[in-house]
C-alpha cells in the first residue's frame, strides 16, 4: 500500500541532505505560529487532558488532529517549495544528482521534521493520552448511534474497535496525504499564496470527502437492511468493518491518484520514487561517513 510505504519513507529523513538541514536552520515563525506549531505538536498531552477535563465532548475533536496536522504541514511544505522556486533556487536543485524528486523530499522532510514534531506527534505518551481519552468519548456516542439506529444492533465492542481504527488511520493517511499535496500545490499554482490556498482547500477536501463516505457507508449499510439476510452476531460487526474499509481504501485510492500526478510533474514513474528517495538518503549517509568508517567499509 502507497500509505505505508511513505509512513516508513517518512521515518527515515535525509538528516545528511544539504537541503534538509538549511531549511532546518532557517526555519523562523512568527510568535502565532509558533504558539499553534507547539500546541499541536509538542503539547498535545495537555492540550486534550484539558479538554476533555472541560467538556467530555470536546474529546471528539481529537479526530480532527490529524487534520489540523496536515493542514499545517500542506501549507509549509508549498510555502516552502514556493520559496526556494522565488529564490532561483529550485531549478538549480533539480539539476543536482537526487532530480526533482529528491530535492521535493529534502523539503517535505524538513518540514515535516522541524523541531522534532514527527518524533512528537506519535510519540507513546500522546496516543497514550489520546486512547484512554478518547474511549469514554466513543463509548458515550455509542448511545447516540444506537439510537439513530432505533436499537437495531448492539454496537458497543465493534464500534469501539472501528472508531480507534479509523483514529489511527486518519492520523496516518492524513500526514501522508498532506505532504503530497503540499509538494503537488507549487507546481499547479501561479505564485505562493494560490498555491498554499489550492494545497488547504484539497486536503480539506480530501478530509471532507472521505469522512463522508465512511458515513454514508454506514448509514447505507445499518439503516437500509441490507443485511437483514446475515446472522445478528456477524451483522453487528460486519457493519463497523465495512465502514472501516470504505474510510481506508476511499483514502489510499485518492492518495495514489494525488501520488501519480506528482510523479509526472517531477517526471518520475511512480513506483519509483521511493527507491529513489532510499537510494538518495543512502548515498548522502555515504557522501558524509567519516574518514574512519569509510576505510572500514572499503575494508570490508
Amino acid at each position: 500500500m502507497m500509505t505505508l510505504r511513505l509512513w516508513r519513507a517518512m521515518g527515515e529523513p535525509p538528516v545528511h541532505s544539504p537541503l534538509f538541514r538549511r531549511i532546518l536552520t532557517e526555519a523562523e515563525d512568527s510568535p502565532w505560529e509558533w504558539f499553534v506549531f507547539r500546541l499541536l505538536t509538542q503539547n498535545q498531552v495537555w492540550l486534550w487532558s484539558l479538554l476533555f477535563v472541560i467538556d467530555i465532548r470536546a474529546a471528539g475533536l481529537m479526530i480532527f488532529s490529524g487534520t489540523l496536522y496536515g493542514i499545517g504541514l500542506a501549507s509549509r511544505v508549498s510555502s516552502q517549495v514556493d520559496q526556494e522556486r522565488r529564490s532561483a533556487t529550485y531549478d538549480l536543485l533539480c539539476l543536482s544528482p537526487n532530480g526533482a524528486a529528491g530535492t521535493i523530499w529534502s523539503v517535505w522532510m524538513a518540514c515535516l521534521h522541524d523541531r522534532e514534531a514527527f518524533q512528537s506527534i506519535n510519540a507513546r505518551e500522546i496516543w497514550a493520552v489520546r486512547l484512554v481519552l478518547y474511549m469514554p468519548f466513543i463509548i458515550s456516542a455509542q448511545l447516540f448511534v444506537r439510537r439513530f439506529f432505533n436499537d437495531a444492533y448492539s454496537w458497543t465492542i465493534p464500534w469501539i474497535v472501528a472508531l480507534l481504527l479509523i483514529l489511527v488511520l486518519d492520523h496516518i493517511q492524513a500526514i501522508t496525504t498532506a505532504g503530497v499535496i503540499g509538494a503537488l500545490g507549487p507546481h499547479l499554482a501561479p505564485n505562493r499564496m494560490d498555491g498554499q490556498l489550492w494545497a488547504i482547500s484539497l486536503f480539506v477536501g480530501f478530509q471532507a470527502v472521505t469522512y463522508g463516505l465512511a458515513a454514508a457507508g454506514a448509514v447505507i449499510l445499518g439503516g437500509s437492511g441490507l443485511l437483514e439476510t446475515i446472522p445478528a452476531p456477524y451483522r453487528d460487526w460486519l457493519v463497523p468493518a465495512l465502514t472501516v474499509m470504505i474510510f481506508g481504501l476511499s483514502r489510499e485510492y485518492i492518495l495514489w491518484k494525488l501520488w501519480n500526478r506528482l510523479a509526472g510533474q517531477l517526471n518520475a514513474a511512480p513506483r519509483d520514487l521511493p527507491e529513489v528517495w532510499e537510494h538518495t538518503r543512502q548515498g548522502q549517509e555515504r557522501a558524509f561517513r567519516p574518514p574512519e568508517a569509510k576505510q572500514a567499509a572499503e575494508s570490508t
